[in-house]
């Protein structure tokens, strides 16, 4: 969406706009069951995300007149309705450019008594250079997009897990990464978590066939994956890490006693993924 409404210059958005919105706004474009599931979804999250979207006026070519926020004040279309915009002669493509040019970088003094909001935001100046769209939930403290500043203005700001720098390091693996952290979080989808309702578990480990296969069995009481464990730690020099699951989590946690070697932090993630693997 970012990409479609900044006009990227790129081979998928001319496309996008040569084919799905040659005739009409992203903003107000009905979706057609003959487009990809994907555009598809696009649309659906319009109205989430418009309210984040700020457009600061350049040339004013790439800016719809209603729909965009180019104002402090907001989309036009929200207090200008389209009936009256097609009285005075505009469309639904009209620009931000097509609207000064018109009124000569004024508002008409009709529009002004009709909508009083008006006054208190003349047209802005254009210049040479494209347009810009911002992010941000506040006009004055806008910014360019990033998917941190996405992330911060849709879900907030979280507390950082203890553990996290453990698990997500300059060099991870990432699918001994993403294994451990579901691991972390008693994600992984171990037997006992499975079972149907209130029945009782009969699923033995498929490792050491003496116990119920749960997270906590799995890491590190199990027979094999205990002694794959013991293993990996007397190689890699982490003779005093402990086997029980909380007590790891605790000490991988504890920057005093993390590993502080890129192989040990490695060692931990890939045992892990392939005991889990197997």
């Amino acid at each position: 969406m970012w990409d479609i409404v900044r006009h990227r210059d790129s081979m998928w958005v001319r496309w996008i706009y040569s084919n799905n919105l040659r005739s009409s706004n992203f903003w107000l474009v009905r979706k057609n069951s003959n487009w990809s599931w994907v555009f598809r979804k696009l649309l659906d999250l319009r109205s989430h995300l418009i309210r984040f979207l700020l457009s600061q006026i350049g040339d004013g070519r790439d800016t719809n007149a209603w729909e965009d926020a180019w104002l402090i004040c907001g989309p036009l279309s929200a207090f200008i309705s389209y009936r009256f915009v097609h009285s005075c002669g505009f469309s639904t493509l009209t620009t931000v450019r097509d609207l000064i040019m018109c009124w000569n970088g004024v508002w008409p003094d009709d529009w002004c008594q009709r909508f009083t909001v008006l006054h208190t935001y003349p047209l802005p100046l254009l210049t040479s250079v494209r347009d810009k769209v911002l992010w941000g939930d506040d006009y004055n403290a806008c910014s360019d997009f990033t998917v941190g500043n996405a992330w911060a203005s849709l879900e907030g700001n979280h507390p950082v897990v203890s553990w996290s720098k453990s698990v997500w390091f300059s060099g991870h693996i990432l699918k001994h990464a993403f294994c451990l952290w579901l691991a972390c979080q008693r994600r992984l989808p171990t037997q006992d978590r499975l079972h149907w309702k209130d029945e009782p578990p009969d699923l033995e480990c498929l490792l050491c066939g003496q116990c119920m296969d749960s997270h906590e069995h799995l890491f590190f009481q199990c027979s094999y994956a205990g002694d794959v464990w013991t293993s990996i730690l007397h190689s890699t020099d982490l003779k005093d890490m402990p086997s029980r699951w909380d007590q790891i989590l605790e000490a991988i946690s504890d920057s005093n006693r993390r590993p502080k070697l890129l192989k040990q932090k490695l060692a931990v993630a890939a045992t892990v993924y392939y005991i889990w693997q197997e």
